[in-house]
């Protein structure tokens, strides 16, 4: 089966967004973090989703992010 994407509203709160899926008003992606908080709805994993790659963006005049010393 292959999903489409047809959205009618989005929100940001991942409580209101179980809520209205709990209701039957839609379906909801979600991150993995977010799945042992829910309450009220079945969850099942997308085994084939594609890949999700993640920036991270700071000004151009700021110093570079420090990277973790190694505790050798």
């Amino acid at each position: 089966m292959r999903l489409t994407r047809d959205v009618a509203f989005e929100v940001t709160n991942t409580q209101f967004l179980a809520r209205l899926v709990g209701r039957g008003l839609g379906v909801a992606m979600l991150p993995s973090a977010y799945v042992p908080r829910l309450g009220g709805v079945t969850t099942i994993q997308v085994t084939d989703a594609p890949a999700r790659v993640e920036y991270a963006v700071w000004p151009l005049a700021a110093a570079r992010p420090r990277r973790p010393r190694s505790s050798a």
